[in-house]
């Protein structure tokens, strides 16, 4: 401020602002090569994940006929760069006409090359033929040996004599039929896939290290192939230390292992959230050792899926024990958990009341007997008047649960609906939806679309409800 005259002049002083940093020319012709390049490198990048597919070679032609699409054929060729220099001979794909004659269909063709494009370049009629009789003798069908490919398809790639045949010949030397090699095979696809030396080898020497028998473990492998595809450091050797803080012995943690592999590929997190469910419904830490000793699938059950709900069943329907005595019943019954509650525990206890035969809902013909023997000793009927009356109730219930999938896509869209209906009336006569007074159904449906509405709208629900209250 100055003074001046008797005036009062007012000067603004700009602001002292510190310069940009000094850059010379060559700093600058740098620092422009530099972004130029990482320009190229994207542009090339971008390239490399979208690979030019020529309508001539063996992709090309696949999605020119519908078996691939160009998605499709951008993913192999991605998987496999080489792919896209695949060419198809004679105007037809051997490949795909040798898995279509057996049995395949287009859509699993096209996931086995997208899985393994290098299928495309081999001499697939000579080399399947061979690898489906080799299959054959191992008591397998056609079709589930179509399924074994769809579900692996780099079998395609393996060597019968140096790959195959050592594999199928370890599980003929744990005790394995050819028949059940068949099924693990449908089972665990991927073990064909792994290195006998680095993965076979090690499990089975930890294996008899634990105290496991030849027998023991060939009854392992038949039961849980997917074992042999484990980390052995990651996942076994850490259940194996679950079972000792259990508090099981080695022998008792050699039957455990042997009769129920699959805790194997399970997480510690879910075996002990097991254990502390047993510990709520009132077991005690030596009834638990018990009862894992004597029925080890209680640990691979899923509490929510299984266990709660079937106690629950228990209690209120079949009412055979009740509300606190759940710990009882387990320990009674511990391999009550076993049975399926839809197709076995629910049926049987329905047909009872059908018949009104109630005070004959016990645990033991719920559970333990056979068709044959519960519809004779508990029900008086014939086994044939039981599979109607049980056929009948699964047809209901696939039913309701087809119909139960429809609801929530029948409802969402009335939800769209009664919500574009709500904002267009407020949106082209605001002051008419908001003075005038809807009838009954209306309120109904006023109060449960406002609160589907987006925000700008729901703003306006207040004044709405007042304009109705």
């Amino acid at each position: 401020m100055v003074h001046a005259n008797g005036n009062t002049i007012h000067m603004q002083v700009k602001k002292k602002v510190n310069p940009l940093p000094f850059y010379d020319n060559g700093s600058v012709q740098k620092i422009n090569q530099k972004s130029t390049a990482m320009i190229n490198k994207k542009k090339k990048k971008s390239k490399s994940e979208f690979p030019k597919i020529k309508k001539n070679s063996a992709l090309g032609m696949l999605v020119d006929s519908g078996v691939l699409s160009k998605s499709q054929a951008f993913q192999a060729a991605k998987r496999h760069p080489r792919a896209v220099e695949y060419m198809i001979r004679s105007g037809n794909c051997a490949p795909v006409n040798a898995l279509s004659k057996l049995g395949i269909d287009n859509a699993r063709i096209a996931r086995i090359i997208v899985a393994f494009p290098a299928v495309l370049s081999y001499r697939i009629d000579t080399r399947l033929d061979a690898l489906v009789k080799y299959l054959l003798d191992l008591s397998l069908t056609r079709e589930q040996i179509a399924t074994l490919i769809s579900m692996f398809p780099p079998l395609l790639g393996l060597n019968i004599r140096t790959n195959l045949a050592s594999k199928i010949e370890f599980f003929r030397q744990l005790g394995i039929s050819d028949e059940r090699i068949g099924l693990c095979l449908l089972r665990s696809p991927h073990i064909l896939g792994l290195s006998m030396k680095n993965s076979f080898d090690p499990k089975i020497e930890y294996f008899k290290d634990l105290g496991l028998s030849p027998s023991e473990i060939g009854k392992l492998i038949n039961t849980s192939p997917f074992v042999l595809g484990l980390s052995l450091e990651s996942c076994i050797i850490p259940k194996v230390g679950f079972l000792k803080d259990l508090g099981l012995n080695p022998s008792e943690i050699v039957a455990v292992i042997s009769r129920q592999g699959s805790i194997m590929g399970l997480a510690k997190d879910q075996l002990h959230a097991r254990v502390e469910y047993f510990k709520s419904i009132g077991l005690k830490s030596s009834e638990i050792i018990r009862l894992v000793r004597s029925n080890p699938q209680v640990l691979a059950f899923s509490i929510e899926n299984n266990m709660r709900l079937k106690l629950m069943f228990y209690c209120d329907e079949a009412k055979v024990i009740t509300r606190g005595n759940e710990a009882q019943l387990v320990k009674t019954y511990p391999a009550l958990f076993n049975y399926s509650l839809e197709k076995r525990l629910r049926v049987r206890l329905l047909y009872l009341k059908s018949r009104g035969m109630t005070k004959r809902i016990t645990m033991n013909a719920l559970c333990f007997k056979t068709d044959a023997q519960f519809v004779k000793v508990d029900a008086d009927s014939t086994l044939a008047e039981y599979m109607k009356f049980r056929t009948n109730y699964l047809s209901k219930q696939q039913q309701k649960k087809s119909q139960e999938k429809k609801i929530p896509q029948e409802s969402k869209s009335v939800k769209v609906k009664s919500s574009s209906r709500l904002k267009s009336q407020l949106i082209s006569n605001p002051s008419e939806s908001l003075t005038s007074t809807p009838t009954s159904t209306n309120l109904t449906t006023l109060h449960i679309d406002v609160a589907s509405q987006p925000l700008h709208l729901q703003l306006l629900s207040p004044l709405v409800l007042n304009q109705i209250g």
